[in-house]
């Protein structure tokens, strides 16, 4: 049992149309075959078709077309895609013997009807300058904005922290309280200035009596950031601090208490890493480390109780804001 697909061309001047007779349906592949050539822009005929120019057979799983009694296509059917591939093929046969189609011209829209509508002018107020234009050439210069950072300098900063401290002093105690305020006029490097008073004296006892020692600080630093992020900073510096010590005795029989002060140099060394809170807001926890130059030796009767200053160990865990 043989499949017949007969196609012909019905051509008109303006446009054209194929159709397509499929005879018999022995193959599983007819059903596919059909929509295909109607996907296609074949028209499907069930009826006889006449004036047929190209007739496709199916037999066997092989599909012929035929145009003016000579095969053009030939292929075997295994699968749908097998049938799409063979309708293009055909397709494309065809296309030679079709004439182009003509497009129409698109239609020409008519011109819209003009409508007069009444425009009342005023003349302008004879105060009212015109404008005049600027002939003047336009300089345009690649400055950076103002609170922009430039490399190897930054928006000058300033830093105000309070600094609660534990101070080792030699081998006594104490605690203080501290202002300090930096300036960074440079993106690393800056300087800064504190101040720390005594809140609680470091102490002394022995058979002789005791003493309490109080120091209140002066110092001056050049900071260095070694690490900067919108997180966390990390920050050393050298510097150099003035320290006047006051020493309190309070005697036992027989000694005789006594009392006195001095003047102490402190150079020093610190480190301080500073987590960031806010834009503004930072917790700032510094390590110094100096050495009293010279040391001030607290004595009872004579006996050196300790040397403070040697060394002198502090501890800061305070609030900074950054303008």
């Amino acid at each position: 049992m043989k499949l017949l697909v007969v196609v012909f061309l019905s051509i008109s001047s303006t446009a054209y149309a194929a159709r397509v007779r499929v005879v018999g349906s022995s193959s599983p592949h007819e059903p596919r075959l059909r929509a295909e050539l109607a996907s296609a822009g074949f028209e499907v005929c069930r009826d006889a078709c006449s004036d047929s120019a190209v007739a496709v057979v199916v037999e066997h799983g092989e599909v012929v077309a035929t145009m003016a009694g000579q095969p053009s296509v030939r292929m075997t059917l295994q699968d749908a895609n097998d049938v799409v591939r063979f309708v293009e093929a055909v397709r494309a046969e065809m296309l030679p013997l079709l004439p182009p189609a003509t497009p129409s011209s698109p239609p020409v829209p008519e011109p819209a009807k003009k409508t007069s509508v009444p425009v009342e002018m005023k003349a302008p107020p004879s105060s009212a300058a015109a404008p005049v234009p600027d002939n003047t050439a336009t300089h345009v210069t690649n400055k950076p904005p103002t609170n922009a950072k430039v490399k190897g300098i930054a928006h000058p900063q300033l830093e105000l922290a309070v600094l609660p401290t534990l101070v080792r002093q030699g081998g006594s105690t104490a605690f203080d309280l501290g202002l300090r305020a930096r300036f960074f006029p440079w993106e690393r490097f800056g300087f800064g200035v504190f101040g720390a008073a005594p809140v609680v004296a470091a102490s002394y006892a022995g058979d002789e009596g005791q003493a309490r020692a109080r120091a209140w600080v002066f110092g001056g630093e050049g900071c260095v950031r070694i690490w900067d992020d919108r997180v966390f900073r990390l920050t050393t510096s050298l510097g150099l601090i003035a320290a006047r010590i006051s020493v309190t005795g309070e005697a036992k029989e027989p000694y005789t208490s006594s009392s006195g002060s001095k003047w102490s140099m402190v150079p020093f060394l610190s480190v301080e890493a500073t987590p960031r809170i806010t834009s503004h807001w930072s917790v700032p926890l510094s390590a110094l480390l100096g050495f009293s130059v010279p040391p001030t030796d607290v004595r009872f009767a004579g006996r050196t109780v300790d040397s403070w200053g040697a060394p002198v160990l502090r501890i800061s865990l305070g609030a900074q804001y950054e303008f």
